[in-house]
């Protein structure tokens, strides 16, 4: 409806990649990006991948521990089914996916809230990472060493970017649909990308 996709809405947009073809000034939240984009509308989304692995917490939470599988692009659910018991997903345990090989795109659905410190460390092939309404914080080390991750995609919820959430990738586009304003009013985006260069992030 009209709500998701406002006709006059206009944010500031730099350079927005789509099939890594640069489109200059383009609204992020009309239809025609919406529909060419719709892999990443995370309620879509409610299964996941197979062969992820869970924790179950003291009280009661269900956590991605993780992965037993080699596959190339992982989707974490928002619920999950363990035995007769159907869970809702709170997040990613530390190291969870740390030193994978295989994973070239990271996606996480709506609900999964509770990214922890180190999860995705050291992902090595991790290309593109898309994160989701509702999230809060980045914590410290969560992507560090990923050294290929050039593409990212944030939710507008987020407000805090920890120390070294990001160290030593290799960012290029930063996904926000966003003001500027809003974007630098979190804390921590200055460990994304420079402020001063807004040419290297999409908002």
């Amino acid at each position: 409806g009209a709500e998701y996709f406002p006709v006059e809405a206009d944010p500031y947009v730099p350079t927005l990649y789509v099939d890594d073809t640069p489109l200059e000034q383009k609204n992020l939240l009309t239809r025609e990006y919406y529909e060419e984009r719709n892999l990443f509308d995370l309620s879509a989304f409610g299964s996941g991948t197979d062969r992820l692995q869970y924790e179950i917490t003291l009280d009661g939470l269900c956590y991605v521990s993780g992965i037993y599988g080699n596959d190339s692009m992982v989707i974490i659910p928002s619920r999950v089914k363990l035995g007769k018991r159907d869970y809702a997903v709170s997040g990613v345990k530390t190291d969870a996916f740390r030193d994978n090989t295989t994973i070239k795109t990271l996606i996480v659905s709506a609900g999964v809230n509770d990214l922890q410190a180190r999860a995705f460390f050291g992902m090595k092939e991790l290309e593109t990472v898309v994160l989701p309404e509702g999230l809060v914080r980045i914590p410290g080390q969560c992507f560090s060493d990923c050294v290929l991750l050039h593409t990212l995609y944030l939710p507008m919820s987020l407000a805090e970017v920890a120390e070294y959430a990001f160290s030593n990738t290799a960012l290029q586009a930063v996904h926000y649909r966003g003001s500027t304003e809003n974007y630098t009013s979190i804390a921590g985006t200055e460990r994304i990308y420079p402020i001063s260069n807004p040419n290297n992030c999409v908002l």
